[in-house]
Order: structure tokens, then C-alpha cells, then sequence
């Protein structure tokens, strides 16, 4: 993997990585902190090593669908009680009996084609919102 990155960008090394999301995160840290979203996976996890690395504010949030692995509920319980846990106003299945099934992207916006106005600066480990016009919400 990591002569693979270095023949990608040469010179670049691991730590060189750290410095700059650590840096990027300073910069733009917003006063009342950053929304992580947390999945128990291990993007979220190096997503949250980051942010405590650089000493930002934040808080991670964990969306309870109730549909995810018990292992991995019982790994956020375990490893990380300090994620805030999110549960839904209604549960999936009654989402699905309601409005039909979920989008086949697990990152499309929702009913009104946006990804929203976040009312935090979000720090999440996906790449950007996958519609036009939405991409100036995306951090």
C-alpha cells in the first residue's frame, strides 16, 4: 500500500499525510466544532483519530438505524463511549413501508435532492454530496 501511494505521489510518505489533514482541520475548525460522522468502519475511526490528533473541537455521532451488525454496535459500545448515539423518529422498516426503499447510494441526498444545509461544519469520511448544485454544503 504504501509503495503503491508513494509511486502515486512521490516523496509523500504516511506522516506527510497526517501533517496535512491534521493541518487542513486547524485551519477550517469551526467554533462550535466538528460534526463527525462516526460508523464504527475504519474510515470513521482514522476520521476520528484525526480530529482528536489535531486537537480540534468536535463530537462524533453514531445514526442508529438499528439495521447495522450487532458486532459492530457492541465495537462502538466498547471502544468508543464517548460517540453520541443519533436514533431515528421512526425506525427503517417503517421508512420503507412509508417512502419506499432507501436510495441505492448509501450517500444520495434525500427526498427534496439535496444533502441539506449542515447546521455544523461536518467532518465525515465520504467524498462529497452526489447531486449538482449541492457540493457547496460538502466539506
Amino acid at each position: 500500500m504504501t509503495l503503491l501511494r508513494q509511486a502515486a505521489l512521490p516523496g509523500f510518505e504516511l506522516g506527510d499525510y497526517i501533517r496535512e489533514s491534521v493541518a487542513f482541520l486547524r485551519e477550517h475548525e469551526p467554533p462550535e466544532g466538528f460534526f463527525v460522522g462516526f460508523s464504527g468502519g475504519k474510515d470513521s475511526i482514522v476520521t476520528l483519530a484525526l480530529c482528536r490528533l489535531a486537537g480540534v473541537r468536535h463530537t462524533a455521532f453514531y445514526s442508529c438505524t438499528r439495521i447495522d451488525p450487532p458486532e459492530v454496535v457492541r465495537h462502538i459500545r466498547r471502544e468508543y463511549p464517548e460517540v453520541v448515539w443519533l436514533y431515528p423518529r421512526m425506525s427503517m422498516w417503517e421508512g420503507v413501508r412509508r417512502y419506499g426503499p432507501p436510495p441505492t447510494s448509501r450517500f444520495s441526498p434525500g427526498r427534496n435532492g439535496r444533502c441539506g444545509k449542515p447546521w455544523r461544519l461536518w467532518a465525515f469520511p465520504v467524498p462529497r454530496c452526489t447531486t449538482r448544485g449541492s457540493a457547496e454544503w460538502a466539506v
